[in-house]
């Protein structure tokens, strides 16, 4: 796999720790996953143009909705966001302190 697919040099691929090569690999089907959707966006585009002239009112996302197109957001009431918005700031505050921790003991 990493040799074929992913067109690592052998040296290279010795080189990388376990770590590495697991980061390497996700950016590789990142990339690839994006150019993939480029392509399918460039499609829809050409197939609406094409059938654009035939219908009436039809936006390219009514021609073929993809699924990376709209993220779906569910709406919270607003005590759940206040609790969201308060454990948030209980976290800032821990790392806050653990970051002074960490400057006192390095002095």
């Amino acid at each position: 796999m990493a040799l074929g697919e992913f067109r690592l040099k052998v040296n290279y691929f010795y080189s990388l720790t376990p770590r590495e090569f697991v980061n390497t690999e996700r950016g590789i089907r990142k990339h690839e996953e994006i150019l993939s959707q480029e392509r399918w966006i460039m499609t829809r585009k050409i197939m609406w143009a094409t059938a654009f002239p035939h219908l009436k009112r039809v936006t390219e996302h009514d021609l073929q909705p993809f699924p990376w197109d709209e993220i779906e957001f569910e709406g919270m009431s607003v005590e759940e966001s206040k609790r969201l918005q308060t454990e948030a700031e209980k976290v800032k505050e821990f790392y806050r302190k653990q970051d002074e921790i960490k400057k006192s003991q390095s002095i």
